[in-house]
């Protein structure tokens, strides 16, 4: 019985003294102004307030202004601090040039117990009016203050499905966590040119599967073609930690899925939607992709989109299902370049061969229309054509269309399309094509005429 009440004071002292590490340590500010703004000293301490509350670390205890007698020396200040058992002190200074319109900011941070400057952030702002400068304060501030308290990091490296980011053990990384990538965009300003910070988009989502001392790998989970070196990382918010992306709702060909801004989720990507096949244990199993969503619109929590063409989109439309598990993939979708060998009026006695370049794009806010671009040379004029292709039962393979000719008469082509697979390469495929043309004023053009070569899809753009 006694043995067992020691392990449970034991146990008890382990969770005081582990809540006591992870409480936050009190910190008294001084703010100090010079210049013709001195008025907005407490304003502007306020916004170093905000900062230093942002970090796990800190809570600020009192906001005071600094005395004139502690202008070039704190060790009084400090002795103070220590005595009443506050462990940090901080020192806001800012001096105004209004000849200029700059602004000289610094802020220190000292451990009273030790006299010991642990901090020190100096920057000097283009400011305008005061407005702009808190703004500015208000953005840039918490992050240089987590970035020297390893609560912020960045991207140093990038692998396919994996990120190196460079907070380690020694920041409270773990496996398992998951963290936020997010980028700074374009510079926010008013009329008359003032800063007011920066925009920031999130460009990912990932959990660590590996920790030193000094970096962490971690698995992309959203953003595998957004994320880029240099991104910010910061832990997710408890309210996002349960990241599991699914299918939220389906109504026929249309999907919404739970992830959208906040995760990550762009417009123009494309998520993977899969069905388990086999468990392997009582959180993993074999799966499989059925379909895929290519996104149109993106919401702060959700984003919806379209399924996209597939040789079984039939099969997936009626299939999916809400709560489907989804990742972000690649597009299955490439725009082409294709050579062929055509012979026009196959139909007749005139017929002619022709040499014919094709591209083809994808359109971006319809997954069935596709547009084209050919040209081709028959050893007598050029051959010149633009079209529009619809795809044949939602399949990647097979499409109809029409192309406009840019020839005598001005004629157009109706067309079908197919291509087939290859042993040599995913994107190299064997392409045909049968048409039938009217209006030419030239007759080697006009009826049937047939196509063969070869497609090879890539990413341009």
């Amino acid at each position: 019985m006694q043995q067992r009440n020691r392990l449970s004071l034991l146990a008890l002292m382990c969770l005081w003294l582990g809540i006591a590490w992870a409480a936050p340590q009190d910190i008294v500010l001084y703010a100090h102004v010079q210049g013709g703004k001195a008025v907005y000293a407490g304003q502007l301490g306020e916004v170093a307030r905000k900062a230093l509350d942002s970090l796990q670390k800190f809570q600020v205890k009192a906001v005071h202004p600094l005395p004139a007698a502690n202008l070039k020396d704190v060790t009084s200040l400090l002795d103070r601090a220590a005595a009443e058992r506050i462990p940090w002190v901080a020192d806001l200074r800012l001096v105004f040039d209004d000849k200029k319109k700059r602004v000289h900011m610094s802020l220190d941070l000292y451990e009273s117990g030790k006299r010991l400057r642990n901090v020190r952030i100096a920057k000097t702002y283009k400011a305008r009016n005061i407005k702009s400068l808190m703004a500015k304060m208000e953005y840039e501030l918490p992050l240089a203050l987590k970035s020297h308290f390893l609560e912020l990091g960045k991207v140093i490296k990038k692998e396919k499905r994996l990120v190196y980011f460079d907070l380690g053990e020694s920041a409270g990384t773990r496996p398992g966590m998951l963290y936020k990538i997010y980028r700074e965009q374009d510079e926010i300003t008013d009329d008359d040119g003032n800063s007011f910070g920066r925009l920031e988009r999130t460009t990912g989502i990932v959990r660590v599967s590996r920790v030193t001392g000094v970096y962490a790998t971690a698995e992309i989970l959203v953003g595998a073609l957004s994320i880029r070196p240099g991104d910010y990382v910061k832990p997710m918010p408890s309210r996002q930690a349960a990241y599991e992306p699914r299918i939220l709702s389906v109504l026929e060909n249309q999907m919404a899925i739970n992830i959208g801004k906040d995760y990550g989720v762009e417009e123009g990507s494309y998520y993977a939607v899969y069905k388990d096949i086999k468990p392997i244990n009582d959180e993993d199993a074999f799966r499989i992709p059925v379909g895929f969503i290519k996104i149109d619109e993106v919401f702060d929590d959700y984003a919806t989109g379209e399924l996209e063409l597939s040789p079984s989109y039939d099969l997936a439309r009626f299939t999916i299902r809400e709560g489907d598990p989804i990742s972000e993939v690649a597009s299955p979708k490439k725009d082409s370049l294709a050579l062929q060998q055509s012979l026009t009026n196959v139909n007749g006695d005139l017929g002619k061969k022709l040499l014919l370049l094709t591209y083809t794009k994808h359109s971006q806010s319809n997954v069935n229309i596709a547009y084209r671009l050919r040209g081709g040379y028959n050893g007598g004029s050029p051959y010149l054509a633009t079209g529009v292709m619809h795809s044949l039962a939602h399949s990647p393979y097979f499409y109809a269309g029409v192309d406009f000719v840019a020839i005598s008469g001005m004629p157009i082509n109706l067309f079908i399309s197919a291509d087939l697979e290859t042993p040599l390469s995913r994107d190299l495929k064997l392409t045909m094509e049968s048409g039938y043309t009217l209006g030419a004023t030239n007759a080697v053009y006009n009826g049937i005429n047939t196509s063969i070569g070869v497609r090879y899809g890539f990413d341009l753009f």
